[in-house]
């Protein structure tokens, strides 16, 4: 069998590549911007008088791509994933979910309060990871709250943790 020689198929090349520009710049796409899922209208007030309706962005170009891309892959991939997340896992096995995720999130608030020095909320957390992945199968089950072991990282009265809190504390940066 005849293998074809490398200037043939560099010939090839070149056409299928030289047919693809061509193909590609021959008819001119009408730009149709996605209807926007919170419209504007929604939250601009009409009587109200606002400083200036021509704001200079000079990203506007990248920015409109960028919600043309979000908008279509939140109405092609994202919605319809969340759709069938939805519709399959019912309303017990999605907070499983969750608070399997919540478990693995308390390592890193784990880690920053140990970082911070503050004890209380480093035992507390230490014992919700604990009690959590042994007792709650994984972490699937939230059995530190029922028994009192509060979240801090989603507590109010507790002061916050997070890398860069921890990072101000051992004046890293």
């Amino acid at each position: 069998m005849n293998q074809p020689s490398r200037q043939t198929i560099l010939r090839a090349l070149a056409c299928a590549m030289l047919l693809f520009t061509l193909t590609s710049c021959a008819a001119k796409q009408v730009k149709q911007e996605p209807e926007p899922m919170r419209p504007a209208a929604r939250y601009v007030k009409p009587d109200a008088q606002y400083p200036s309706k021509e704001v200079y962005d000079p990203w506007e170009g990248m920015n409109r791509n960028v919600y043309k891309f979000n908008a279509k892959f939140d109405q092609y991939v994202y919605l319809p994933v969340v759709d069938t997340y939805r519709l399959i896992l019912p309303p017990f096995a999605r907070k499983g979910v969750s608070n399997f995720f919540n478990n693995v999130g308390e390592l890193g608030n784990l880690t920053n309060s140990i970082l911070q020095l503050k004890a209380k909320k480093t035992g507390i957390t230490a014992g919700r990871i604990v009690m959590n992945t042994i007792f709650g199968i994984g972490g699937l089950i939230d059995v530190a709250t029922p028994i009192g072991l509060e979240n801090p990282a989603r507590s109010p009265t507790w002061p916050r943790t997070s890398t860069p809190l921890s990072s101000r504390k051992w004046e890293i940066c």
